[in-house]
C-alpha cells in the first residue's frame, strides 16, 4: 500500500502524497478517485481481516478490529526471573524485551567487645531498560552472590549483576567491623550503568554508641524496591539484606558476625 498517485493529489507537510478538495473558486479541481486506490485500501483491510483467522463478511463492519485484538491477544507474553547466573534464550516471535536487575548487597561488619558494633553493608545497584532482541538469540546473564559475614570481621563486598557486558549492576561493598568500639565504616551503594534507568545502592550506616557497654548496629543499605536490614541493639548477629541487593546489618557485641548481603537478581519480561 502507498501514497495516492492519482491525478491532481497535493503534498501534505511531511512532504507525503495526500488527497485534495475540489474547490471551483480557486481553480482546483481536487484529487480524482482511482480504481489502483480504491482496490489497495480494500485488499490492506481484507488481508488484516484474514490475517487474524477470519471470514470477510460484508455484514460485519467491526472485524478489522477484531483481527488486531486477536493478534495482540496471540502474542507470546512472558517473564523469566534469573536468582542465578545462566542464559536467556529469546523466546519465539519475540522481538523486545524488558529487563530489571539488580547487584548483590554487601556484608556488615562484625563485632568485637561489650562495646562494638559493626557497621552495615551497602546495596547492589539496579538497572532497568529495553532491548531490541531476535527470537533465538542467546544473551549472558551474570547475578552477583551476596557478600558474606565473618564472626569479629569486616564484611565482604557483593557481587556485580550483568547482562551481557554492557548492562551492569555492581554489588555494594562491605561494612567493617566494630572492635572494642562502634564502626562508622558502612559499605557504599554499587554503581549502575548501561540501562534506561540506572539507580546505584543505597549505601550502609555507621553503628551508634549508647553507653560504653551498648550500642546499636549500623542497618544495612536498600536496593531499589527493597528496604533496609534492621539494625539490632541487642548482642547477636546482624540480619541479612532485604531481597534482591540489600546490604545486611552489623551485629551487637563480642564475637558476633555481621549479617550477609543478599544475593542480586534479573527479570526479563515480554
Amino acid at each position: 500500500m502507498d501514497y495516492t498517485q492519482a491525478s491532481g493529489h497535493g503534498t501534505d507537510a511531511n512532504g507525503n502524497r495526500c488527497f485534495v478538495d475540489r474547490d471551483d473558486t480557486k481553480g482546483i479541481n481536487g484529487t480524482d478517485l482511482v480504481e489502483a486506490d480504491l482496490n489497495a485500501w480494500m485488499n490492506e483491510i481484507i488481508n488484516i481481516i484474514k490475517w487474524g483467522g477470519l471470514t470477510p463478511d460484508a455484514s460485519d463492519l467491526g472485524q478489522a478490529v477484531k483481527a488486531i485484538a486477536a493478534w495482540v491477544n496471540a502474542r507470546p507474553r512472558g517473564m523469566l526471573t534469573f536468582g542465578a547466573s545462566g542464559t536467556f534464550t529469546v523466546p519465539a516471535d519475540v522481538f523486545s524485551v524488558e529487563y530489571e536487575l539488580w547487584g548483590a548487597g554487601g556484608a556488615a561488619g562484625g563485632s568485637v567487645g561489650s562495646g562494638g558494633a559493626g557497621a552495615g553493608g551497602g546495596a547492589g545497584a539496579y538497572v532497568r531498560g529495553k532491548l531490541s532482541v531476535t527470537p533465538g538469540q542467546e544473551i549472558s546473564v551474570i547475578i552477583g552472590k551476596g557478600g558474606v559475614g565473618t564472626n569479629g570481621a569486616d564484611g565482604t563486598s557483593g557481587g556485580s549483576s550483568f547482562i551481557g557486558s554492557d548492562i551492569k549492576a555492581i554489588g555494594g561493598s562491605y561494612g567493617t567491623a566494630g572492635v572494642n568500639t562502634t564502626s562508622n565504616g558502612w559499605g557504599l551503594g554499587g554503581k549502575a550503568s548501561g540501562g534506561n534507568i540506572n539507580i546505584n545502592g543505597y549505601p550502609g550506616q555507621g553503628a551508634t554508641s549508647l553507653t560504653s557497654t551498648t550500642a546499636i548496629s549500623g542497618q544495612g543499605g536498600g536496593s531499589f524496591g527493597g528496604g533496609p536490614s534492621f539494625s539490632i541493639s541487642v548482642k547477636g548477629n546482624g540480619a541479612g539484606g532485604t531481597y534482591p541487593g540489600g546490604g545486611g546489618s552489623g551485629s551487637v557485641g563480642d564475637g558476633y558476625t555481621g549479617g550477609a548481603g543478599s544475593d542480586g537478581a534479573c527479570i526479563f519480561r515480554w
